[in-house]
Parts: structure tokens; C-alpha cells; sequence
């Protein structure tokens, strides 16, 4: 119950601080990260820090790729680490894998309201062909994007709490 409490807590101050300004902060996931550790190490012993551990090195590990390609800010991963840390690696990575598509579902409504399915139509078609086809180099044949100044982006750790949520349900 106590990792389900702080988890819970952490991913709704999250979301709230991300809508209101973007920002995760580090002042609200580091805490809970060492609190983590040490109900780790309280509950189970020793072998509760390797679980501990473990489970906040694969939620930053599942995120730090998007993280570096530019898709997602340092916050978003530090909670997930967090929510690894708290409630173990198969859960995240279910929360992770929930928050993409919860995350997906964002990006096309945010694209709808700012009268750009189009442009994120194409730009998913781009990329899905520079993978499969061009196996992840650049493509030539892609396009900038006509509204270089104006870049389309929504909250994603509301997307990662949101998956982190249904991975609750998932498990009942």
C-alpha cells in the first residue's frame, strides 16, 4: 500500500506541475526516489535495493532515447525511474508502454485542436518510413516541417501518469 500511496502522489504532483508549467521537479522525485530506496532496503533487505534498483533503472532506461532524440524532457524520465523504483520493472514497463499510447492519443488530439493532423499524418508517415526503410538514417526525401516556429508538443509526464494509472487497472 505504501508504494501505491507514494507512486500515486509523485505522478499527480507530476501532472500537475507539468500542465501548469512543463516541469517536473527534482524536488519532488528525488525524495520519493530515496524514499523508494529505503522502503526497498526497510521491506525487503538488501535484496530489496537490487529490486529497487532495478526497477528505476528501466524506467529511465526506456525513456532515455526519446530523451536524447529531443521527445521528452529529463523530468519524465526521473518519474518513471521513480515509479520503478517504487513498484518494480514489469510494472513500469507496462506504465510505460500504457503512457505511449495514452501519449499517442494526446499528440492527435492536441494536433486536432491546433488544425494540424495533417502535418502529424505526414510526419509520422516520414518517420515510420525512415525506419523501416532507411533503417533509422536520415531520410532524404523528408520535408521540413512548414511550421519551423511553431512546434507542436504536449505535457508527457501527464501522458506517463496517466499510462501509470492504468497499469493499476490493468493488474486488478
Amino acid at each position: 500500500m505504501v508504494p501505491d500511496v507514494a507512486v500515486g502522489l509523485t505522478v499527480l504532483v507530476c501532472s500537475v506541475t507539468d500542465l501548469k508549467e512543463r516541469r517536473i521537479y527534482n524536488a519532488v522525485v528525488y525524495p520519493s526516489l530515496l524514499a523508494a530506496v529505503v522502503w526497498g532496503v526497510f521491506s525487503n533487505g538488501w535484496d530489496g535495493l537490487a529490486v529497487t534498483g532495478g526497477g528505476a533503472l528501466l524506467g529511465a532506461a526506456l525513456l532515455f532515447l526519446p530523451f536524447i532524440a529531443g521527445g521528452m524532457g529529463a523530468g519524465d524520465v526521473k518519474m518513471m525511474a521513480v515509479v520503478g523504483a517504487w513498484k518494480g520493472a514489469l510494472f513500469t514497463a507496462e506504465a510505460v508502454l500504457l503512457g505511449a499510447l495514452v501519449g499517442g492519443v494526446l499528440a492527435v488530439l492536441a494536433a486536432a485542436r491546433a488544425r494540424r493532423l495533417v502535418e502529424l499524418g505526414r510526419n509520422v508517415l516520414i518517420s515510420l518510413v525512415t525506419l523501416l526503410y532507411f533503417q533509422g538514417k536520415l531520410n532524404p526525401f523528408a520535408r521540413i516541417s512548414e511550421n519551423r516556429g511553431c512546434v507542436l508538443t504536449i505535457p508527457y509526464g501527464v501522458a506517463l501518469a496517466m499510462g501509470t494509472v492504468l497499469a493499476w487497472f490493468w493488474r486488478w
